[in-house]
């Protein structure tokens, strides 16, 4: 049997240790957070976000956009025109702010406990199978945190499936649908997140068998999951 197996990105394999205010919660001030979080998605999470002015130079420079570009798109995306209803004596929130937020929440990423060793047991034990990555993220967070942690490296250029590469994020088929043609070959897929609304019910659709869950899961129930029994020997991850 081959199979192909894909993971999420952030609450799946990886998470923050920052603890600090982060920029969602900064703009929250003045926009709903489900607002904000919708335009980070559908804008700076796919090729939308280089139709903006602002990503003029990183587009000459054939070049991802960094922190500061980021952030000033999406201040513009939800702050002009200024809102009609803004009190005079309210200033708009500061995009070097939302940048220095970001980026401190992303340096302070590191591999979920468990999370690098099942990979790399699944390397070992099934060379076989494909593992693919297929998360929503923007450039410069991916680019942010796969040199600090190697991701692709450990899964391969051309298996990184990403929103930022292409039109569209999850939940939107799109992403699941290139790696159902990418491995049309592959016996069964997979899907390991950690949001029902992201990871399950369109790949589910998809034929794709889903373990999806808001906390991480213990190293041992994924490998239940995929290849069944009660006992793995993964090194490293207790």
């Amino acid at each position: 049997m081959k199979r192909v197996i894909c993971w999420d990105i952030w609450g799946t394999i990886i998470e923050t240790s920052y603890t600090g205010q982060t920029y969602v919660e900064y703009l929250s001030q003045w926009k709903d957070a489900d607002v904000i979080s919708a335009t980070v998605r559908n804008v700076l999470m796919t090729h939308e976000a280089k139709r903006s002015q602002i990503a003029f130079d990183a587009m000459a420079d054939d070049r991802p956009l960094n922190y500061e570009e980021t952030a000033k798109i999406l201040c513009a995306r939800l702050f002009d025109p200024v809102p009609l209803d803004l009190p005079p004596d309210i200033k708009l929130p500061s995009w070097k702010k939302v940048a220095e937020l970001w980026r401190m929440e992303n340096e302070a990423v590191r591999w979920i406990p468990g999370a690098k060793e099942v990979i790399l047991w699944i390397k070992k034990h099934y060379p076989g199978d494909i593992q693919v990555l297929v998360s929503n993220t923007t450039e410069v967070g991916w680019w942010h945190v796969d040199e600090k942690l190697g991701i692709s490296d450990l899964f391969g250029w051309s298996k990184c499936f990403l929103s930022c590469k292409g039109p569209v994020a999850k939940p939107d088929p799109f992403l699941w649908q290139l790696v159902k043609k990418e491995y049309p070959e592959a016996n069964r897929y997979w899907m390991i997140g950690n949001s029902y609304i992201f990871d399950d019910a369109i790949p589910h659709a998809l034929s794709f068998s889903t373990l999806v869950n808001e906390e991480p899961h213990p190293p041992e129930e994924i490998l239940e999951f995929i290849y069944g029994g009660s006992s793995h020997d993964i090194p490293h991850c207790h």
